[in-house]
């Protein structure tokens, strides 16, 4: 019998104590490489002789060589493993930046770890470069990055993939609409709690075809390199996270991860993903509702208005101008 190299795992507490320890990883991968050697074919890396932490997020991810990423996922987001296959076979050669999936499988120790096996792209987080970007070239990423984007949004969502379900849309707006009201009244003036909860209900989440989106558009999953003088968007990563559903959803993490709140940020985004647009701002209110709906949503609103600024808040419209600087009323 084979002999246990990893701790089970039961819960986040356990989790967040080894996921990015690459000590501890280190001898499994390398005995995952060694047990199939289809790796080695596969991802040119013939041994692991580095092991290197990503940044940290939810699962395990780790960079191998310098020539390959390895990332695993653990029991709690086990489910998250077949949709971000999926998405990978579904975008297979339509996103230069977006890395190659090379192999997939499971790990096997105490207990099963399902991995997926990318191309490593070089390149720095937006969230470290953009400070040293000059403003045109920031202006210019985030265009191309609406191209891109607009790819993955036209992208034919085919069957026998495992993901997604026929009524991944519906399913997703069902679930918040019953979810979401008890976490905005836990942090929301009861006021506007209330006037967030007659919202939801009454937004129109059917108004457009569900779409494919990555849902996690955040300063981490965007990569840039330098190239000479010019800064160019290199990487496209981290699709655990994928939803099917209306593109404003996608516009929520965009907007306060990639973007940081900045309007302009957005206008050039919009400017790629849709030129015949005029680079107009998406409806504010509707906006909103995505945000109140979006599985992050209360996370957000949090991290943008500490506790005494919530408290103060008089209404939806105070909370809306406060989350989106910029827009029109």
């Amino acid at each position: 019998m084979t002999t246990p190299l990893l701790p089970a795992i039961r819960d986040w507490a356990d989790w967040s104590a080894i996921f990015t320890d690459a000590d501890l990883w280190r001898p499994a991968i390398a005995r995952l490489w060694t047990e199939e050697p289809s790796l080695a074919a596969r991802t040119g890396v013939a041994r692991v002789a580095s092991l290197t932490a990503g940044f940290p997020g939810t699962c395990a991810v780790f960079i191998v060589n310098e020539a390959a990423v390895i990332k695993l996922f653990p029991p709690m987001v086990a489910g998250d493993f077949a949709r971000e296959r999926a998405v990978y076979r579904l975008l297979q050669g339509r996103l230069p930046e977006m890395p190659r999936l090379l192999a997939d499988g499971v790990l096997r120790d105490r207990i099963d770890w399902p991995y997926l096996v990318t191309s490593f792209l070089p390149g720095a987080a937006w969230r470290d470069a953009r400070a040293a970007m000059p403003r045109k070239q920031q202006l210019a990423v985030a265009h191309t990055l609406g191209e891109r984007v607009r790819c993955v949004h036209d992208t034919p969502i085919r069957p026998g993939l495992g993901w997604p379900p026929v009524d991944a849309w519906p399913r997703l707006v069902a679930t918040r609409l019953a979810e979401a009201p008890a976490a905005l009244r836990a942090m929301l003036p009861e006021r506007v709690a209330s006037e967030a909860e007659a919202l939801l209900p009454e937004t129109d989440w059917f108004a457009s075809e569900p779409r494919l989106l990555h849902a996690d558009l955040t300063q981490d999953h965007a990569l840039v390199s330098r190239q000479g003088d010019e800064w160019r968007l290199t990487g496209l990563i981290d699709w655990a996270d994928a939803e099917v559903g209306d593109p404003t959803y996608e516009w929520v993490a965009l907007f306060f991860g990639f973007c940081g709140q900045d309007a302009a940020l957005l206008r050039a985004f919009l400017t790629g993903y849709d030129p015949d647009g005029a680079a107009g701002l998406p409806d504010r209110r509707r906006l909103l509702a995505c945000t109140l709906l979006h599985r992050f949503g209360a996370h957000i609103i949090a991290g943008v208005l500490p506790d005494d600024a919530r408290r103060e808040l008089s209404g939806l419209d105070e909370l809306a101008g406060r989350l989106f600087p910029g827009f029109d009323g």
